[in-house]
């Protein structure tokens, strides 16, 4: 569902009073972008980062920064977030910039790791993040980061 969002707009983080008064699209709106990209309206995560790895659930919007044995939907951080009082877009579909851990690789598969916010390719037990795959190695596109391809992806802390 396209409402007119700007790709600038994807960075913007709204207040509760913002969401509630109707100036801000509602919580768990989902916004098609360029390129078959899509991005779902979340409740923000206090000391986000923009690429951040986030779990999600679906009915409550709450977010928490994606670590190790994390169970939901997942997405990555459009904006920086301050305060867990803030909303903000989160990507779930379409190539994807993510903050990952040293020596990450292109073409393989994606896991939670222990350090909050960052993905890596080296395998754990369990902390597989499905529908997501590596489509470049670290410093692509910047220091620390590398484009994943992702598609709804989710954690069930069952995966491996």
């Amino acid at each position: 569902m396209d409402t007119g969002l700007i790709s600038s707009d994807l960075t913007k983080i709204y207040t509760a009073a913002q969401i509630s008064a109707g100036l801000a699209p509602a919580l768990g709106t989902i916004q098609a972008g360029a390129n078959g990209c899509e991005y779902i309206l979340l409740k923000g995560v206090a000391s986000t980062a923009v690429g951040d790895i986030v779990t999600y659930n679906s009915y409550s919007g709450v977010t928490v920064r994606g670590v190790a044995n994390g169970i939901g939907h997942v997405g990555f951080a459009m904006a920086a977030n301050t305060a867990a009082t803030t909303y903000s877009w989160y990507q779930i579909k379409g190539r994807a910039t993510a903050n990952v851990l040293t020596g990450f690789a292109a073409d393989k598969a994606v896991y939670l790791t222990g350090t909050a916010g960052s993905v890596d390719d080296a395998a754990v037990s369990g902390d597989l993040v499905a529908n997501c795959t590596s489509a470049t190695a670290i410093a692509t596109p910047a220091a620390g980061q590398a484009y994943l391809d992702i598609q709804y992806p989710y954690c069930t802390d069952s995966l491996s």
